[in-house]
């Protein structure tokens, strides 16, 4: 369970920093820059959630529903 949180946190750290330097250079890149970071981050958010790994720790742990809703609204937001 320890390595989970671990790993979890580390995942919530990197979402933070990424939105600050999405923040700082918003407005150093072009439209076309952003969309771009935008479907990246879209892509890797759909690979997290299908990752079996994760999933089968969460589930073990939490259940099934719980697992999916936890992995799709909070540690994998996706904005699309």
């Amino acid at each position: 369970m320890a390595a989970f949180v671990s790993y979890a946190l580390d995942l919530a750290k990197l979402t933070v920093e990424y939105s600050e330097e999405m923040q700082e250079e918003q407005h150093a890149t072009t439209q076309q820059e952003q969309e771009d970071r935008v479907a990246c981050y879209q892509r890797f958010c759909d690979q997290q959630c299908k990752n079996d790994k994760t999933s089968r720790i969460l589930q073990a742990t939490f259940g099934e529903d719980f697992a999916r809703e936890y992995l799709q609204q909070v540690l994998f937001d996706n904005p699309h």
